[in-house]
This record gives C-alpha cells, sequence and structure tokens, in this order.
C-alpha cells in the first residue's frame, strides 16, 4: 500500500515528508479539475480522478508519519531518519527483478519457437520426401511392367483369356472416343483386317496386340502432354481391344489389362478426363472452375484470393472514406480488415465483386470502428480495377 502512495507522489526510495508535501502540492496543481477545459467532460472527469488518487496516497503517508515518526521508506545511504530508528541496510532491489528477468524469458520463448519451427519445417520435408519416394516407386513399376511386356513370347494360344465386359454407358461420365491405329497391311485380310489365310488368326491376334500396344502408348504420350480427355480415350479403347482379343496367352492379356488399370486409375485420367481442373494440389470440378475461378493477369485464380489485389486497389478510396468521416482531426492508426469477399458476376470481359471490410480508427480523442461494403468490377484484359459505391455501415 505504502508503495503504492509512493508511486502516485513520484517519490523515490528514502523522501522525507518534505518531499511528499512538495510533490503533493505540485501534482494537486497539475491536476487540479480547474485548469481543465469545461468543453472537455472527459478530460475533466480523469482529473477528478487523479486527484483523489494524490490526495488518498498523501493522506495515508502522513497518518503513517504521525503514528510512526519516520517515513514508510527512509533512506538506505547510512543516515539517520527523520525521526530516530535504524537504516535499512542496503540490498538488491526486488521489484527490479521482473524487469531483469524479462529479456531472458523473451530469449527462451524465442529459441523454443525457432526449434519448434526447425521440427515442423523438417517434419513437412519428410512428408514430401516419402511422396517423392511413392511416386518414383510406381514410374518405376510402370517401366518394369512395360520392359515385360515388350520381351513376352509370341506364341499360340493356350487357354482361352477371361472375358473382360466392356464398360456401360452409366458407369463413364463422357462419351467413349473409339481411337483407332493404322497398321501397315502383310497379306490378303477380310472385313475385320485380320489375316483370313492358313494361321491367319494368330498373325491377326498379333497384330491386334500390336494396336493394343499402341493405343497404351499413345495414352502415355497423351497424358504426358496433359491432354487428359484424350488418354482416358485411348486407354478405354485399349481395354474394349483386350476384351475381344483371345489370340495372346492369358498372362499376356493380363499384363496389359494391368497395366491398362494402373494407367486409368491415375487421378489425372479419373479427375482430369472427366474435365476436372488441378489447382494447388487439388482436383477442383469444373462447375466449380467456371463459376468461383476468374482471369487475373492471365492466370485463373479463385475468387477469395483476389482479396489482396482488391485490397491494394481499394485502399485509397477507402482512407479518402475515413478522411471524410472525420474531418480536421489527425487519425494516429487505423486497421482496416476484409471480412467477406462475395463473387456477383463472373465472364471473360469482367468480374464484379462486393467486399465488406471492418474497420477501427484511434484519433486523439477516441477510438471507433465499423463496416465498409465496397462495390469493385475487375477488367482482365486491360488489368484495371474501377471502384464503385462505398457504403459505410
Amino acid at each position: 500500500m505504502m508503495q503504492r502512495c509512493y508511486d502516485i507522489l513520484d517519490l523515490p526510495t528514502g523522501a522525507t515528508f518534505d518531499d511528499a508535501k512538495r510533490a503533493y502540492r505540485d501534482l494537486a496543481s497539475v491536476w487540479h479539475p480547474d485548469r481543465v477545459s469545461a468543453k472537455n467532460p472527459r478530460l475533466q472527469k480523469k482529473a477528478e480522478e487523479r486527484l483523489k488518487e494524490i490526495n488518498s496516497a498523501y493522506q495515508l503517508l502522513s497518518s503513517h508519519v504521525k503514528s510512526t515518526g519516520q517515513m514508510p521508506f527512509p533512506s538506505h545511504t547510512g543516515e539517520a531518519p527523520e525521526s530516530g530508528g535504524n537504516p535499512k541496510p542496503p540490498g538488491p532491489d526486488v521489484a527490479s527483478w521482473p524487469r531483469r528477468r524479462f529479456p531472458v524469458v523473451l530469449f527462451l520463448v524465442t529459441v523454443v519457437m525457432a526449434a519448434a519451427g526447425f521440427h515442423y519445417y523438417h517434419s513437412l520435408l519428410r512428408i514430401d520426401m516419402g511422396h517423392s519416394v511413392a511416386r518414383e516407386r510406381l514410374e518405376l513399376s510402370d517401366t518394369q511392367t512395360r520392359e515385360l511386356i515388350k520381351n513376352l513370347p509370341v506364341t499360340a494360344p493356350t487357354e482361352t483369356a477371361p472375358v473382360v465386359p466392356a464398360p456401360k454407358a452409366a458407369e463413364t461420365p463422357h462419351p467413349v472416343t473409339k481411337m483407332t491405329v493404322n497398321m501397315p497391311e502383310r497379306g490378303s485380310r477380310g472385313e475385320t483386317g485380320i489375316h483370313t489365310g492358313p494361321g491367319g488368326d494368330a498373325r491377326g491376334g498379333n497384330e491386334q496386340v500390336a494396336v493394343i500396344d499402341k493405343l497404351i502408348e499413345q495414352a502415355e504420350s497423351l497424358l504426358a502432354a496433359g491432354h487428359y480427355p484424350e488418354s482416358r480415350a485411348a486407354y478405354e479403347s485399349a481395354l474394349a481391344l483386350v476384351s475381344e482379343t483371345d489370340a495372346q496367352p492369358a498372362a499376356g492379356l493380363r499384363a496389359r489389362k494391368t497395366m491398362i488399370d494402373i494407367g486409368m486409375a491415375r487421378d489425372e485420367i479419373v479427375y482430369g478426363g472427366r474435365g476436372y481442373v488441378h489447382y494447388r494440389n487439388r482436383w477442383v470440378p469444373p462447375d466449380i472452375y467456371r463459376k468461383e475461378f476468374v482471369t487475373y493477369r492471365d492466370q485463373r485464380r479463385h475468387f477469395k484470393e483476389m482479396i489482396g489485389p482488391l485490397s491494394r486497389a481499394i485502399d485509397p478510396e477507402v482512407n479518402a472514406t475515413l478522411m471524410r468521416r472525420y474531418p480536421g482531426q489527425v487519425i494516429h492508426k487505423k486497421v482496416v480488415t476484409c471480412l467477406d469477399l462475395e463473387l456477383i458476376e463472373n465472364s471473360s470481359l469482367s468480374a464484379r465483386f462486393r467486399a465488406t471490410y471492418q474497420w477501427e480508427v484511434w484519433t486523439f480523442n477516441a477510438q471507433d470502428t465499423g463496416r465498409l461494403v465496397v462495390a469493385v468490377r475487375y477488367l482482365p484484359k486491360s488489368d484495371q480495377w474501377r471502384i464503385g459505391e462505398i457504403v459505410d455501415q
């Protein structure tokens, strides 16, 4: 309690009662309510409260001096106090310990946070490395499968391969396009393009297997070029031929079917073949891509990611609106935060947004807050922002 009185009167340790009197008179003259303008009731109220604290602190010190004959904290220099008593021996200032410990605590907290961030970064790095290793293993297995198929011996059929039914129309999300491969003629052929002479069935089956291999190769090249629907159509055509071909041994057909199944199980075929768009490690449905993605500087971006460029574009208009709201006042601090962004219209020529911002302003007299609703139009061809109506709610 007495330390609080010293803090209010701004007295050092070892101050005399005369020092307390002078400090009380100075503070009372400074914080007297009559010295504050009547036009500012907030400062008058603050001055009254401050004067009450000064009076209470001085009265407590006076009562203590009258009862004990000395100040609560006499001088530690070895001199006798005002009204007798033993001087307090010098020692460490316990009150300053928290201030001395604060840099150490701050340093320890910084070290712990840096160590946690370093551990988290390496965890993510290990996850990425694991994904890379798994991808390399998958590619290696595909390469080994293709080499195994190329080295298979071509012999007469020994057993009948199981017939795999072609995919139904209801299971395919898009019309299946049959892809054909033109092979050079090697003799007389029937309507189906297969040899009809002696031994023609085996030779025709071998050529049809070569067509399957050619379709698989085309599907791989189309997949690498990013033509996902065409690659899916090539895989489906190869799968249909595998189900119709019974001239190769069952092992060869199974290997080719396994290779086709692996290719069609990839995300690029499953999603890209259905029109999905790969955007930042995820596949976006085509309807959402058309509705919620806008063109910004020749790139497609989700409209929620336009908050940064939009905020930079409307910042001068927001500052002008706030200055008109507080005419003749100095804004010491301003914080503007985007709460919501809504896409009203999206086309190849323009995109219209409605953004809701929350603002906080600190002036000399008070702190105020509110919201702004801004209508904005973006023109992708000229890369221009057109600021519309700004409503101050």
